[in-house]
């Protein structure tokens, strides 16, 4: 069965200002029968994640697409594919008063002690201070955390459909440009962090 490094990126943006919101997971792909369908990639991560993602991201924001890229590693031509989604976020936020780069972290982490094999994810925006708690944190509890939870959860078990496996990885794309193998990572763990963490290209529109 012939594996493949995907980068698969959740691509939204907000209604009203038209930021991007992108959120990237990695997997090995064990597909059954070449060729590839990086669209059916797409999809498949897509119905994986449709739940826990869309209860995630919030009213204030639109999940417009999913797209699928094969990393470029030597041996395997290089492919794309998406799936459109066109779905509006289910997490209801009334009042925005916190900025859009504050949100949680999902850390990533694997057998490997290296930080070229460690990895992280940065979650949609919270966009309200009604999730927080002192100091600088999240609200366990609250309906923004405990959807975190569920998309790391969703992301940590990997899934498998009719014609594909897919494995989370951490692909090191420095190892990669340094042509020093092995690029990819298999993880073990990931977890919600519940510090608040600042991702600063959110405070510009494209």
């Amino acid at each position: 069965m012939p594996a493949y490094p995907v980068r698969v990126s959740f691509q939204s943006h907000n209604n009203a200002t038209g930021a991007l919101i992108v959120n990237v997971f990695n997997y090995e792909v064990d597909w059954l029968i070449d060729p590839i369908d990086y669209g059916k990639v797409a999809k498949d991560v897509h119905d994986q994640f449709a739940g826990p993602y869309v209860s995630l991201l919030s009213s204030l924001d639109t999940w417009d697409q999913v797209v699928a890229r094969q990393w470029e590693v030597p041996g395997v031509a290089p492919g794309e594919g998406s799936f459109p989604v066109a779905t509006l976020g289910a997490r209801a936020v009334a009042q925005q008063d916190l900025a859009p780069a504050c949100c949680a972290l999902i850390s990533l982490k694997t057998a490997t002690p290296k930080r070229y094999a460690r990895g992280h994810v940065f979650a949609p925006p919270a966009y309200t201070t009604a999730v927080t708690a002192p100091p600088s944190r999240w609200n366990p509890t609250g309906p923004y955390f405990t959807k975190v939870v569920d998309v790391a959860s969703a992301y940590q078990l990997g899934f498998s459909t009719g014609n594909a496996a897919y494995k989370p990885i951490v692909f090191s794309y420095t190892r990669l440009k340094l042509k020093e193998p092995p690029y990819q990572f298999d993880v073990v763990s990931a977890a919600a962090k519940n510090e608040q963490h600042w991702l600063r290209k959110r405070l510009t529109t494209p």
